[in-house]
C-alpha cells in the first residue's frame, strides 16, 4: 500500500514540475526580448540550440520577408539581345555573412562585348529588412555586388540585369536609348543565413532621439550603413477580415496588397520623432522659448518638385499653424525655372524672417535633359554635364540666401521597374535607360560634387526609396506617373519628421540648449 502512495506522490510531483516548465516556456515564448541565452555545460549535445535561441529564431522568422512575398519584375521588355545568359557567379565571399559586415558576390560576363563593363543592375536583399546593394564595375566584365546586412536572419539576394550595354552616362542623351531588360542573373536568388555579429543588435531598445548629424549623410553611399526598412508586422498573422477593405488608403499604408508593414530604423539605435511626438506642440514651443534668436517669424522653405510637395503636406499636418511654410516648385527643371526661383527667394529674403531651407532638383532635370532633350539648350554637353552646370548656379543662389539652416535632399529613386506592385510598363511604351533609378543615382553623385565646396549638409532619400519600390504612391485611379515617381506616405512622413528634428535642434542650439 505504501508503494502506491509513493507512486501517486511521484506522479503528482512530476506533473507539477512539468507544469512549471510549461509555464516557464510560455513566459519565454510570450516575451522573446526577455530571454537570456544560457550555455549548457558538460553536455554531450552542445550543438543543440537552447530554448531561448529557438524562441529568438522563431520570433525573427515571423518578421522575415520570405521568398515570393515581394513583387518581382513588372515589365514587358526582356529582349533577346540581352547578355544575361553570359553572366555567372565567379566568386563568393569566403566567410559566412555576418550582421554589420559587408558581404560580396562577384559576377562575370564571358561575352566579348562586355569586356569594357558598363552593364547596369538592380540589387536587393530581403528578409528581416529590405536592403539595396552596391555594384562595383571593374570595367572588364566583372562586377562586385555588395550588401550590408544589419540584422541576423535569412535573406534572399537578387541581382537583376537591367541594361547589358548601355551608353556611357556622358553620352546621354542618345536618339534611341536601350530598353529595360529585367533578367535575374543565373545563380540568383542566393539564400543567405546572416549570423549575429559582435556589435549589439540593431533591433535593440531605442532610448533617445537622433541628433542632426545622425540624420545626415557623409557620402553618396553612407545611407546604406545608417539605417534600413525593418519589418514590424505581417498582416498574414491577423484575421483576414481586419484588412480586407478594398481601399487605396489601406494599400498606401501597407494593410492591403503586400500586407507587410515596415518602419525605418537607424543603425545607431536612435529614433526620429514619432507621429505623436511630432504633433506635440510643447516640444517646439520649449525650443522657441529657449532660443536666443531675435523674435521674428520662423518660416520653412521647401524648394523642389512634387516629392518635396508631398513632404510639405505632411509638414502641414504636423506643424500647420505653428510654423509658416512655403513651397517653391522646381517642376520643369532648372533651365526653365531658375530665374523664377531666384526672384521668389529674393522676395522672401526681404521679409526679415528666420528661414530654414530644404531643397532639391533632379527628376525634372533628368526628364528635360536626358529623356526629352530640348534642342534650344544650345551647347554640346551631355545631359549630366548640363545638369552640373545649372546645378552649380542653383546651389550658389540657395547658399547665398540668408537662412538658419539649409539642407540638400538627394533625388529619390524614381521609375523603378523591379518590385512595383500594381504597375507595369506597356509594350507600346517600354522603359528606356534615362527612366531608371540608376540615372537618379548618377545625378545624385554629381550633386555631391557640386555641394562639397559649400559644405551644405545632405539628407538621403535615394537609398531609402530604392529599397522600398513595393511601397509607392497609390490613388483611386492608380495613375502610372505618380506611381512611378512618388514614394508612399510612410516615406514622406519620416523624411518630414527628420527635417522637423533638424529645425528644432537648430532653434535650440541658437538658444544655448541641446534640443
Amino acid at each position: 500500500m505504501l508503494w502506491k502512495v509513493i507512486l501517486v506522490l511521484a506522479i503528482l510531483i512530476g506533473s507539477i514540475v512539468a507544469l512549471l516548465r510549461v509555464e516557464s516556456l510560455s513566459i519565454r515564448l510570450n516575451n522573446p526580448d526577455d530571454v537570456r541565452t544560457t550555455a549548457a555545460k558538460g553536455s554531450a549535445k552542445e550543438n543543440v540550440p537552447s530554448i531561448s535561441t529557438a524562441v529568438r529564431t522563431a520570433y525573427t522568422a515571423k518578421l522575415t520577408i520570405l521568398s515570393g512575398e515581394l513583387p518581382g519584375y513588372t515589365g514587358w521588355s526582356r529582349p533577346a539581345s540581352t547578355l544575361a545568359h553570359y553572366f555567372e557567379v565567379s566568386t563568393v565571399s569566403s566567410s559566412a555573412p555576418v550582421a554589420g559586415t559587408n558581404w560580396t558576390v562577384q559576377v562575370h560576363c564571358h561575352d566579348k562585348k562586355a569586356r569594357a563593363g558598363g552593364a547596369a543592375f538592380y540589387v536587393r536583399a530581403y528578409g528581416r529588412a529590405i536592403l539595396p546593394g552596391l555594384v562595383t564595375d571593374h570595367r572588364n566584365g566583372t562586377y562586385d555586388v555588395t550588401i550590408l546586412p544589419l540584422d541576423a536572419g535569412r535573406y534572399n539576394l537578387e541581382v537583376v540585369l537591367i541594361f547589358s550595354q548601355p551608353p556611357a552616362w556622358d553620352a546621354l542623351p542618345v536618339e534611341d536609348p536601350p530598353g529595360y531588360e529585367g533578367y535575374l542573373l543565373k545563380g540568383f536568388p542566393i539564400e543567405l543565413d546572416v549570423v549575429a555579429g559582435d556589435s549589439p543588435s540593431m533591433v535593440s531598445q531605442v532610448s533617445r532621439l537622433c541628433n542632426t548629424s545622425e540624420l545626415l549623410e557623409t557620402s553618396p553611399t553612407s545611407a546604406l550603413q545608417n539605417g534600413r526598412w525593418l519589418v514590424k508586422h505581417k498582416n498574414v498573422d491577423d484575421p483576414f477580415t481586419k484588412y480586407n477593405a478594398p481601399t487605396y488608403k489601406g494599400y498606401q499604408n501597407g494593410l492591403n496588397s503586400l500586407g507587410i508593414q515596415m518602419e525605418f530604423v537607424h543603425t545607431n539605435g536612435c529614433s526620429v520623432l514619432s507621429e505623436t511626438q511630432a504633433l506635440d506642440v510643447n516640444r517646439l514651443y520649449k525650443a522657441l522659448a529657449k532660443s536666443k534668436l531675435e523674435p521674428k517669424t520662423i518660416h520653412i522653405i521647401f524648394l523642389g518638385d512634387s516629392n518635396i510637395r508631398n513632404q510639405v503636406q505632411a509638414f502641414q499636418r504636423y506643424f500647420g499653424g505653428r510654423m509658416e511654410a512655403s513651397h517653391i516648385l522646381t517642376n520643369g527643371g532648372l533651365f526653365d525655372q531658375l530665374p523664377r526661383i531666384r526672384e521668389q527667394l529674393q522676395e522672401l529674403a526681404a521679409q526679415d524672417k528666420h528661414y530654414f531651407v530644404l531643397f532639391n532638383s533632379g527628376l525634372h532635370d533628368i526628364a528635360q535633359l536626358c529623356v526629352h532633350p530640348n534642342a534650344t539648350l544650345g551647347d554640346d554637353l551631355s545631359c549630366a554635364g548640363q545638369y552640373r552646370t545649372k546645378l552649380q548656379e542653383f546651389v550658389h543662389v540657395v547658399h547665398s540666401f540668408p537662412s538658419v539652416l539649409t539642407v540638400w535632399q538627394t533625388t529619390t529613386a524614381a521609375w523603378p521597374k523591379y518590385g512595383v506592385f500594381g504597375n507595369e510598363w506597356t509594350p507600346q511604351s517600354p522603359q528606356r535607360l534615362p527612366k531608371a533609378p540608376n540615372v537618379c543615382q548618377h545625378f545624385n553623385e554629381i550633386a555631391w560634387d557640386v555641394l562639397l565646396p559649400y559644405r551644405i549638409p545632405v539628407m538621403d532619400t535615394y537609398w531609402m526609396t530604392l529599397s522600398r519600390p513595393d511601397h509607392r504612391q497609390v490613388d483611386k485611379t492608380n495613375a502610372v506617373a505618380g506611381h512611378l515617381m512618388h514614394a508612399g506616405p510612410e516615406v514622406y512622413s519620416i523624411l518630414t519628421r527628420r527635417w522637423a528634428m533638424m529645425i528644432i535642434e537648430a532653434i535650440a542650439v541658437a538658444g544655448g540648449g541641446h534640443g
